[in-house]
């Protein structure tokens, strides 16, 4: 599947924006100072790139890609048997050929690198400035920005409870019952 992903550049802070077709909410506005731009730009990708880590591993970070949505490929490597704590999503990049600029990040992160894993032992704020580099591109999102608000990705109703919950990146469980989402 293809994403479509929207650029827009404010006129009046000159802030790149991203936003993805089909999860946009409201007015496009600039995330810095809410200004409407008019200076658009689409581009089509394929899936993402994706930077997660997780309490139970300090220090490391976790370098994938995935072409469907990230939130779904995190609730699979958080699903209860492969982790104790689920991975929290850190940032993420479109990419128009996420299996090429992964191993090109893998290859360029070599000495951070743990064997021949997806892991890397490497500051999360380190990490993100080489991968805009290597991809030359800022990420979609980034955890804890104030500037950039999570996309929801669906609606899921939660089989345990009957809850309809907005699904974001990051979110793995009902917050309800705080029963794990089966898929």
């Amino acid at each position: 599947m293809d994403w479509i992903e929207l650029s827009i550049i404010c006129p009046k802070c000159n802030k790149k924006n991203y936003f993805i077709a089909g999860m946009i909410e409201g007015n496009l506005r600039c995330n810095k100072c809410s200004s409407i731009s008019d200076n658009i730009r689409l581009s089509a990708f394929k899936g993402f790139v994706y930077v997660i880590s997780n309490r139970c591993m300090p220090g490391l970070l976790k370098i994938g890609c995935t072409e469907r949505p990230v939130a779904e490929r995190i609730l699979e490597l958080s699903a209860p048997t492969a982790v104790p704590i689920a991975f929290e999503v850190e940032a993420y990049f479109s990419s128009s050929s996420p299996i090429r600029d992964e191993s090109l990040i893998h290859s360029k992160l070599s000495e951070y690198r743990l064997s021949d894993s997806e892991f890397f032992s490497i500051r999360m704020e380190k990490c993100l400035e080489l991968i805009c580099n290597i991809l030359n591109k800022e990420p979609i999102f980034i955890r804890d920005s104030s500037q950039i608000k999570e996309p929801v990705l669906f609606i899921h109703t939660c089989t345990a409870c009957k809850t309809d919950i907005e699904v974001r990146v990051g979110i793995n469980r009902c917050p309800s019952c705080n029963k794990w989402f089966n898929w």
